[in-house]
């Protein structure tokens, strides 16, 4: 019985070892995709930033939207801007158009799923506020449609920042 529990030891501690060494090419492989990412998106982001800024200085809003782990990181980019990103600083206007589960759901079911953002920015958006759009695969219907209207909005306005919107994957495919 002790020699069956030093080869389930073993076995153990070499599947820890290939746990270990998988980790550590996550870690590898997350540097050069970070690196590719620098290289690609600096400009962009710079770009997107100050487009943000001149929105939020002229009294407007950010609105933010996504779906699944993008949602999660459109509402955790509003709250930095509504609360406090590394300083302490006075709220910034900004608002996750995925929260509001009554407005979802009663979009989704009335209309259609496709237009859970779309119709929040028709209502909410106003001339000179900013579309932060979240899409990995930049493919979403519904993320679709909601740069979409902000577009319209945009044309209908004759103002630079509706439209406006970025996503760190279409631009690094592009």
């Amino acid at each position: 019985m002790e020699v069956n529990q030093r080869s389930k030891d073993l076995r153990d501690n070499i599947k820890f070892m290939d746990i270990q060494r998988r980790i550590s090419q996550n870690f590898i492989e997350s540097i050069e995709e970070k690196k590719k990412a620098q290289a690609a998106l600096v400009a962009s982001i710079a770009e997107a930033i100050r487009t943000m800024v001149t929105s939020l200085q002229s009294g407007n809003k950010i609105l933010a939207c996504g779906n699944g782990g993008s949602a999660a990181d459109a509402q955790h980019f509003s709250a930095e801007l509504l609360n406090r990103f590394e300083r302490e600083r006075h709220p910034l206007a900004a608002l996750a158009l995925t929260t509001d589960t009554s407005t979802l759901t009663s979009i989704g079911n009335d209309y259609d799923f496709a237009q859970i953002f779309s119709k929040q920015i028709k209502g909410l958006g106003q001339e000179g506020d900013v579309l932060l759009a979240i899409s990995t695969s930049g493919n979403s219907r519904n993320i679709i449609d909601a740069v979409k209207v902000a577009q319209e909005k945009k044309n209908e306005s004759h103002r630079p920042h509706w439209g406006q919107w970025w996503s760190p994957f279409s631009h690094a495919a592009s």
